[in-house]
């Protein structure tokens, strides 16, 4: 993922906001959402969260409930034993992350392929204690604010995916990536997108291989608080990687998360 300068702007949802956790989005970095090059700040994205498969990184995610992991369905991998790394951001170091077993997975049920439908749900098999280093993202419950995200043009992709020199990166990366309206994405390259998808990204900005179920998201204003929230999943893209991507629309699914997570929580 090509990372460039992210242009601190906010998204003002006056007092129609409802959140899935009321402790989200905030961090202890000094400079929580503003990032002079592409490798994020300590403690700047504590919610990131990446999924492991045999002992192998596979797919980003984030952790939003203390419980919970979103990302996308097609990163789940069946007959696998999976694990949640939380609290990394430089593998080159020693960092006070933690491992977590992976209890369920819950993909959605009109999941077929990657271009549709593409967001699950991981459970994991203990509560996660929140730190500086691991905290959750925000998770806007009102769908009905649809519109004013369409509106917003920049979001905030975070990820371990591959960097244009063909390297994996050993400190989790951000990138500012531009919106693009949906009727333009479809005419311009050719993607079925629809509400139930975010279209983002440039030719010198874009998420790639590794950067999948991983957020997209911005900064929320909320009763007068800034909150960091989500809003995408990076699905797919193009191959090589070299222009914009398709995100599934998390503010289209919240009703799916909010009900799976309270049946899950029943198990």
């Amino acid at each position: 993922m090509i990372a460039l300068m992210l242009v601190a702007t906010c998204l003002f949802l006056g007092g129609n906001g409802q959140l899935l956790e009321q402790d989200c989005g905030t961090t202890t970095s000094s400079r929580p959402m503003i990032f002079g090059g592409q490798d994020a700040a300590p403690v700047s994205h504590p919610w990131m969260a990446q999924i492991y498969g045999m002992g192998q990184f596979f797919c980003g995610g984030s952790l939003i409930t203390q419980r919970f992991v979103l990302t996308a369905a097609h990163c789940y991998k069946p007959n696998v034993y999976l694990t949640v790394r939380l609290g990394d951001f430089d593998t080159r170091w020693w960092t006070p992350h933690q491992d977590y077993p992976v209890e369920s997975t819950y993909i959605h049920p009109n999941y077929r392929t990657f271009d549709s439908y593409d967001i699950a749900l991981i459970k994991l098999q203990s509560y996660v204690i929140y730190t500086d280093f691991i905290r959750p993202i925000c998770i806007l419950l009102n769908w009905s604010l649809q519109q004013k995200v369409d509106n917003f043009r920049e979001f905030t992709l975070t990820g371990w995916g591959t960097m244009e020199n063909g390297q994996i990166p050993s400190v989790l990366q951000t990138a500012s990536l531009t919106q693009i309206d949906r009727t333009a994405c479809l005419q311009s390259y050719g993607y079925q997108v629809n509400r139930l998808h975010i279209c983002a990204g440039s030719i010198g900005t874009h998420a790639c291989t590794g950067d999948s179920g991983g957020p997209l998201g911005t900064i929320m204003v909320y009763k007068g608080a800034s909150f960091y929230t989500q809003f995408g999943i990076v699905s797919y893209g193009p191959k090589p990687c070299n222009g914009v991507s398709v995100f599934t629309n998390v503010l289209q699914f919240t009703p799916w998360i909010h009900y799976t997570i309270e049946q899950a929580n029943l198990v």
